[in-house]
């Protein structure tokens, strides 16, 4: 799996664990409606590590708690 794609997968599966829309997280999060667009699909190869952060600020969990899935493990990411 590419990174760009486990990020999203975390991000959808956080938006269903807490129960709200990628939509509203985004803007709750402080982060423009493009922007987690851009993440949940996956457009971009990369996604800045302060917009993940933003994220799990709102959500109140750890960066490592949103990267702790085994997709994210080196051998599970392709580059």
């Amino acid at each position: 799996m590419e990174l760009k794609d486990a990020v999203a997968k975390r991000v959808l599966e956080l938006c269903k664990e807490y129960n709200i829309k990628p939509s509203r997280l985004g803007k709750e999060a402080g982060l423009s409606n493009g922007t987690m667009e851009d993440i949940v699909h996956a457009r971009y190869r990369t996604t800045q590590l302060i917009n993940i952060y933003e994220i799990c600020d709102y959500l109140k969990i750890s960066l490592k708690d949103f990267f702790s899935p085994d997709y994210f493990v080196r051998e599970n990411v392709n580059d």
